[in-house]
């Protein structure tokens, strides 16, 4: 059954999807693209300062340019 609502409606198949994304792979970083690659870098990259931890705010490295790719989920997954 669905989960969410409208817009953001969650089926049991995407979580079953979702699921497997997670548990497959050689190793390593995260591939691009993916749910979890997105998740760390979106709330690991940044940096410790004495205020607390500051999320990266700049332009994502990509490639391509402006967009998460494999730059960016090597600086997050080193800070993850």
């Amino acid at each position: 059954s669905a989960r969410g609502g409208g817009e953001y409606d969650i089926s049991d198949a995407d979580i079953e999807a979702f699921y497997k994304e997670t548990l497959t792979g050689s190793g390593g970083d995260p591939g691009k693209g993916t749910t979890i690659a997105e998740m760390i870098v979106k709330y690991y990259y940044g940096e410790f300062t004495p205020q607390g931890f500051k999320r990266y705010s700049g332009m994502w490295k990509g490639p391509p340019p402006g967009a998460i790719g494999k730059r960016d989920i090597t600086v997050a997954m080193g800070i993850f």
